[in-house]
């Protein structure tokens, strides 16, 4: 009886280890794209407020060209990345180097109403001091508050 157990429950906890992250945070699309990506784009940030070698009061962003949706893509993408300060203004220090890769993308529906988008994947950031943070991530879509219009 116990060898029948141990096997649905080794591949329960193998299953919860593949999928543990060391990072968790939000995204936000951007409609109308940002720098360095150019009018036009879609712009995805990643928005991580746990992770490796985070210091009080740190968030690490990551923008980079919108990859929300099932599209089956799973390479790494170059980002534009920057360790900022929670605590208010612009204090951030700008990344050397940042990637990202989107390896599943999941949401919910209910009644024809789709909600609680969910990212995950992994992440590399190196600094000019030589600071490299990585890991994977799972974050959830936070919706704008309002729709932007394009110019």
């Amino acid at each position: 009886m116990y060898k029948r157990l141990c096997l649905p429950v080794a591949v329960i906890l193998w299953s919860a280890l593949a999928w543990s992250t060391d990072a968790t945070g939000f995204t936000i699309t951007v409609p109308c794209g940002t720098p360095p990506f150019g009018d036009g784009t879609t712009d995805m940030h990643l928005h991580l407020v746990h992770f490796p070698k985070q210091k009080a009061r740190q968030e690490l962003v990551l923008m980079m060209p919108s990859m929300l949706g099932e599209t089956g893509f799973t390479d790494w993408v170059d980002a534009v990345g920057k360790l900022c300060s929670t605590s208010g203004g612009d204090d951030c220090s700008k990344a050397q180097s940042a990637r990202v890769r989107v390896l599943s993308y999941s949401s919910h529906n209910l009644v024809g109403h789709v909600f609680s988008h969910v990212s995950r994947g992994q992440f590399e950031v190196e600094f000019r001091d030589g600071t490299k943070i990585e890991g994977r991530f799972t974050a959830k879509e936070r919706r704008q508050s309002s729709q932007a219009v394009c110019e």
